[in-house]
């Protein structure tokens, strides 16, 4: 709103704020609704439209606008930039709406109100004059532009006048100024000549500093010519050994094949060797298990044998063919 604090200072100053002479206050009240007059103003805005701040003073509620009477803010939806008209007609009366008028430029469409204007209040309306009164009012208006068209030009004049007299001293000043100039300049001219016979003797030296320069740079040429061909035979070393590099390293990727390869053997051969070992802790087992069972057998043996011998003892003798003896298990 501070871009139109100058409009709504302008509005304060067009709205009624006591009644007319020799006019009552109800009638007054009347004739100037609440919705102000923006009268005799025209300005032009070229803005975007989709934000805009406006001092308008009469209501209009058309193409999506609320316009009250004191200051407001308009919102306008459109991507595109637009001028935004507004004008007043000077020749409304002060009961009567302002109308108004938006135009899109970027569009060329005028978007004019839709709403009627504000009726008239019964007996609000002025009395015509009479033509010898409204030529007496012209002439007196006539006259009082020509007295203030008058005084302003006085003022103009001696304004003028006075504007030439501090000219003349400005000039005065400046004749000085420039003299007490051209004095300084002088001696700068003579400092410069003195600057520039130095500046001569300095370029002599830097054009004999610029030869030597030049040869230490075809110089350097040569060296760098020998630079670049010992960095080429760097780089086709480097290229041998990324070669060599590359073998040496699918090599190492075959030995890890064939020790992860040797890995998985050794890991089978130590299950199988763990397989036997527990098969030849269970053929021990077995083995002291029959021993230890033979054993038993063999006592059991001898003494069935001493029995039987005992027996055969204190049995009387018999002649007879039998069958041969069962020899002892060893």
């Amino acid at each position: 709103m501070e871009r139109f604090s100058h409009l709504e200072e302008a509005v304060r100053e067009k709205r009624p704020h006591a009644p007319r002479p020799g006019k009552a206050d109800s009638e007054e009240e009347e004739r100037a609704p609440p919705d102000a007059h923006y009268k005799g103003t025209d300005f032009a805005l070229n803005v975007r439209a989709d934000l805009l701040e406006l001092l308008l003073h009469h209501k209009y509620r058309e193409l999506g606008l609320d316009f009250d009477c004191g200051v407001v803010a308009v919102r306008i939806h459109s991507a595109a930039p637009a001028d935004i008209w507004v004008k007043a007609d000077a020749d409304l009366a002060p009961a009567r709406v302002v109308w108004g008028m938006i135009v899109d430029r970027s569009e060329g469409v005028a978007a004019k109100p839709r709403s009627s204007p504000v009726p008239r209040v019964a007996g609000s309306a002025k009395r015509p004059l009479s033509p010898g009164l409204q030529a007496a009012a012209a002439n007196a208006k006539k006259l009082k532009t020509s007295v203030a068209m008058a005084k302003g030009a006085q003022l103009h004049l001696a304004q003028k006048l006075k504007h030439a007299q501090e000219d003349l001293s400005e000039a005065q000043e400046r004749a000085q100024k420039v003299e007490t100039a051209n004095a300084r300049l002088r001696q700068e001219k003579w400092r410069l000549y003195g600057a520039e016979h130095e500046l001569l003797a300095e370029n002599d030296e830097l054009m004999k500093e610029g030869e030597r320069l030049q040869r230490e740079n075809e110089r350097l040429f040569y060296e760098e010519a020998a630079l670049r061909e010992e960095n080429a035979q760097l780089h086709r070393e480097e290229a041998a050994l990324r070669d060599e590099n590359s073998k040496l390293r699918e090599e190492e990727q075959q030995l890890r094949l064939l020790n992860e390869q040797l890995r998985h053997e050794d890991s089978a051969l130590k299950h199988r060797v763990e397989v036997c070992q527990k098969k030849r802790r269970e053929l021990a087992h077995k083995v002291q298990r029959l021993q230890t069972s033979r054993n038993r057998f063999r006592i059991s043996y001898h003494k069935a044998r001493e029995k039987l011998e005992e027996a055969a003892a204190a049995a009387p003798t018999v002649t007879k063919m039998g069958p041969p003896p069962v020899p002892m298990p060893k």
